[in-house]
């Protein structure tokens, strides 16, 4: 009872608007009631014949509909900018995100990187029915050294993810997350990694910060780890000796030439159920886009994760890099990528195969072939055993060359809405899907 009172305060900036909501909900009454109301309740003679009757209803509903849409307006909107500060704004879009989106296609990609954020930072305003699993491999940077002296499993690539799922998905929130510190011991960390490696000592264990972090930042979808325990990536080379660790492989890489075979160590390592569950019910499960052999393929070494993707009825996606990595796709064509990657995923699996055709900027290009890296040629047939084979304009030159968030993620749901969702019943994710890529 007590918090009924405090709703008498001044300063609230909300009984005003209240009382204007009153007033005007009184005027429209008035305004009915002098519409209907008995010939004989008349304010004049003028008014028993009739003459002032209608105007003054007409005036008195037209005023009454102003003040009770103006002070509920502004009444939900002082309300907001107490508890939910910038959102006042965009209430009507994030209702509607929040009603159809969380209705909209089941998707799950896999991957890690920069490319798996960027995917799921354009797929985000088509569906919040997303399920991001992320590569839990990498040991270099900020992320190998919490990993080396907490024990943890890398965070960098889920802070990437978390940051771009996030519905205050603004430039200060992925400032102060992304920022990385510059002097003293903490100099290389960023504060998104220091932030969920806290997380892990507080909760026990990653996919446990990863929730807590998600109801923090208001993630729009699930974010999850490809693993539940920690693990390494090892190469195995043609002359048998095998290396442990992502920078590792791709120094030996430059200097032995390729590997022989990936797997994970420990090989007895599992995914997380929420993961198995999420491709299972899945309208379209996407790989990439991410380096191939360090951030796709990882999730592949997991046998569970790998059946169920073979297993799945969705339509599965393959996003193939824009460029050639250094130690690791050099040289290696469109075609390359899908016959390295149908080596541990299987044959016959992939419904489509997406790849950009550009534009791209020739200082970039100059940029990255300094360092070996050259855009992927596209050499793949119009059909891929049973995978259509698409090339897009979808590129996106700042100051790195990368996919385009809208334009990527508008092409696999256009091609979703053709070759998926056929099911009897899907009607309401056809039509939510429709209307999105209509208004986008």
């Amino acid at each position: 009872m007590k918090d009924w009172f405090l709703w008498l305060y001044p300063g609230l900036k909300v009984k005003r608007y209240a009382f204007l909501m009153v007033l005007g909900l009184f005027a429209l009454a008035l305004s009915f009631y002098l519409a209907a109301g008995p010939y004989w309740i008349h304010l004049s003679a003028l008014w028993a014949k009739g003459h002032l009757r209608w105007p003054l209803a007409l005036a008195l509903a037209l005023l009454g509909a102003l003040l009770t849409l103006y002070g509920g307006r502004q009444l939900v909107r002082s309300i907001l900018r107490g508890i939910l500060p910038g959102m006042e704004n965009h209430l009507g879009e994030r209702v509607w995100a929040r009603r159809y989106l969380s209705r909209g296609p089941r998707a799950v990609a896999l991957g890690g990187g920069t490319g798996l954020s960027t995917l799921l930072r354009g797929l985000k305003h088509y569906t919040h029915n997303l399920t991001a699993i992320v590569s839990v491999t990498d040991d270099g940077g900020s992320s190998g050294r919490l990993r080396q002296e907490m024990g943890i499993q890398p965070p960098g690539d889920v802070r990437n993810v978390l940051v771009a799922l996030a519905a205050s998905d603004s430039e200060v929130m992925g400032k102060v997350l992304q920022h990385r510190f510059q002097k003293g011991e903490l100099a290389g960390h960023s504060l998104g990694n220091l932030f969920l490696g806290a997380l892990v000592e507080i909760t026990g264990s990653l996919e446990e910060a990863i929730r807590v972090s998600s109801q923090i930042l208001a993630v729009d979808g699930t974010v999850l780890p490809s693993s539940r325990v920690d693990v390494v990536l090892v190469a195995e080379f043609p002359d048998g000796q095998e290396v442990r660790g992502e920078v590792a492989i791709v120094k030996a890489v430059r200097e032995k030439g390729p590997f022989r075979r990936l797997f994970l160590d420990p090989p007895q390592a599992r995914p997380p159920e929420a993961a198995l569950q999420a491709l299972e019910e899945a309208d379209v499960i996407i790989l990439g886009p991410g380096s191939l052999f360090t951030s796709v393929v990882p999730h592949l070494l997991l046998p569970e994760v790998r059946e169920a993707i073979r297993r799945s009825k969705a339509l599965k996606v393959y996003v193939l890099n824009i460029m050639t990595q250094p130690g690791e796709t050099d040289g290696m064509t469109a075609k390359d990528h899908v016959v390295a990657l149908e080596r541990y995923l299987g044959e016959g699996v992939l419904d489509v195969i997406l790849g950009a055709s550009g534009p791209f900027d020739p200082s970039l290009l100059k940029v990255y072939e300094a360092d070996g890296s050259r855009p992927v040629v596209w050499d793949l047939p119009e059909r891929w055993g049973k995978a259509r084979c698409l090339q897009a304009p979808l590129v996106e030159n700042r100051q790195w060359i990368r996919h385009h968030p809208e334009k990527l993620a508008r092409k696999i749901m256009e091609v979703l809405l053709e070759e998926g969702l056929r099911e009897k019943g899907r009607w309401v994710e056809r039509l939510i899907l429709s209307e999105r890529l209509s208004r986008r």
